[in-house]
């Protein structure tokens, strides 16, 4: 039976029109099991396990324990969803479905949707500074990192430059961009948030783009 109590779920729209809840637990699987799961279902246009002629159809219950092929640790859990579950999975699957779409049309396209100064933080730290790129949104889209905790294992293999809540000052983070610059001591606005998502300086009088903030000021 699937866990409610002790996974996060990610909802995704898949090929047959339907919307499934897929789970995984930041403390305990693997995350990168996790996002390339969720990529295959999308870039395979895959129907839903209930919808799969190689499953057993409509006769599988309604909450699902799946183990991904060539793993040994590793189990997901999905179930059916329905009413805002549904217009939330087509809003995370629309938007995994962009990134896809941005990594197909080349490195440069990819790197253009960085913010300027975490894009030059990663060229001079990170080995594979486009790789780390693609699995920062890769993470913020599927594990929802603004608000997931999620393990320092699992941040290592990612990269380094993510912080999920309670390693900065801001735990009310709206991206991994700033969720990353306040556990750098980064320059956080009084509304909470960190002009390193802005292209922007400082003193300039710029709206925040997380809240109704109209102007980020340096705390």
């Amino acid at each position: 039976m699937c866990c409610p109590g002790e996974v996060v779920w990610t909802s995704l729209g898949q090929a047959c029109g339907c919307v499934v809840d897929w789970a995984w637990s930041g403390q305990r699987e693997d995350a990168q099991v996790f996002m390339g799961w969720c990529v295959g279902l999308v870039m395979g246009k895959r129907p839903c396990p209930w919808h799969d002629p190689a499953q057993a159809g409509e006769g599988l219950p309604d909450c699902l324990l799946i183990r991904p092929a060539g793993t040994t640790t590793v189990v997901l859990h999905a179930r059916k969803t329905d009413g805002p579950g549904r217009a939330r999975g087509q809003a995370v699957t629309a938007r995994l479905e962009r990134l896809l779409a941005t990594v197909a049309a080349g490195e440069l396209a990819l790197w253009d949707e960085a913010p300027p100064a975490l894009r030059s933080w990663l060229m001079v730290h990170a080995a594979d500074p486009g790789a780390a790129w693609l699995e920062q949104q890769l993470a913020e889209i599927l594990l929802d990192t603004a608000r997931v905790p999620v393990s320092g294992r699992t941040l290592d293999r990612l990269g380094g430059p993510m912080a999920g809540p309670g390693h900065g000052r801001s735990d009310g983070a709206a991206c991994t961009t700033c969720a990353w610059a306040a556990a750098h001591d980064g320059m956080l606005c009084t509304c909470g948030h960190d002009w390193l998502c802005h292209p922007g300086h400082p003193a300039q009088r710029q709206p925040c783009a997380h809240c109704d903030c109209a102007d980020m000021h340096h705390a």
